[in-house]
């Protein structure tokens, strides 16, 4: 049954639909989502269940081992100071050894100057392991390195902690594939802001609602229907398109690269064949030169499709 807070979205998207379906093209779209929130998996398939979002957007179940990751990561810490003024310590984490039973990372202790320059060394302060099996969080430690034992009981307590609650970051990452349904193109030359259709208004009145509910932000901006703003759609998506185009030639004289990267650009090029799909739909777009610049893409698709079956 669709919940309350559905239905308001849908009546006010539709009837605001009704209203500027003649005079609007769509939305300037950006998000940000702040470091602070902290949300466990349950909370988070119960705020999509009340916005009305579809739980394949849910990410994946958090991993002990990118819980254990992240927690020793944020333990580091860099020139702390001493009892010599000229001295400072830096305990730095290095990953050491990782199979399917565990993962070893080690708390490095350099010892450095003002500049920055390695005065000592001790790669091996303090041994942290993970024991994936049963997420056993094991210390060792030497003697005299209190600091960084400190550390590491601190990285322990993050770790029980992020087995439950996502990051920031997975949160991003979730918000960006979303959006990314609802044919975006970005208007600014590094990306954050994005022009999103208006047939997708619903959609993204959710997803605004979602980043609010984060504690974030999600702003949505009318564009109107003029000459100008098709210009500018129409230019941003050429933009995208040769920059990718470019990119996938460059991949098809490149040998040694990781099949991830090919797979990654063949994705870019059929989010674009499907974004250029909906806007010469939505908004009635005819232009060639797009037309013949996504062909080209499609076929550059297909070469690195072959190189990849070929390696």
């Amino acid at each position: 049954m669709e919940n309350i807070k559905e239905k308001i979205i849908n009546r006010e998207v539709v009837a605001s639909t009704q209203e500027q379906h003649r005079t609007q093209l769509g939305y300037i779209f950006w998000y940000s989502v702040t470091g602070e929130v902290e949300i466990t998996r349950q909370e988070l398939r119960e705020k999509f269940e009340e916005i009305g979002i579809d739980d394949v957007w849910l990410p994946n179940e958090i991993r002990p081992s990118d819980a254990f990751r992240r927690a020793t990561k944020e333990i580091q810490r860099r020139k702390m100071p001493t009892s010599d003024p000229n001295k400072f310590l830096n305990f730095l984490v290095r990953e050491v050894f990782s199979d399917n039973n565990s993962i070893q990372r080690n708390i490095v202790i350099e010892v450095v100057d003002q500049n920055g320059k390695r005065l000592q060394y001790n790669p091996n302060a303090t041994v942290i392991t993970l024991d994936k099996k049963n997420n056993d969080f094991i210390i060792w430690s030497e003697p005299d390195n209190n600091k960084a034992k400190e550390l590491a009981k601190e990285a322990e307590k993050r770790f029980r902690k992020y087995l439950n609650y996502y990051s920031a970051q997975q949160l991003r990452v979730m918000i960006s594939k979303i959006l990314a349904s609802l044919a975006p193109t970005a208007v600014r030359p590094n990306g954050g802001v994005y022009f999103v259709p208006q047939n997708f208004a619903t959609e993204l009145k959710k997803l605004q609602l979602l980043c609010t509910s984060l504690q974030s932000e999600g702003v949505a901006i009318p564009l109107q229907d003029t000459s100008e703003n098709r210009n500018l759609v129409v230019d941003k998506l050429e933009s995208e398109l040769k920059e990718l185009l470019d990119r996938c030639k460059n991949l098809e004289k490149t040998d040694g690269v990781q099949k991830a990267i090919y797979k990654d650009s063949i994705e870019q090029a059929k989010r674009l064949a499907s974004t250029y799909k909906a806007y010469r739909e939505q908004l009635s777009l005819e232009v060639d030169k797009l037309e013949d610049m996504l062909n080209e893409l499609r076929f550059s698709a297909v070469r690195l499709t072959e190189k990849i079956i070929k390696n």
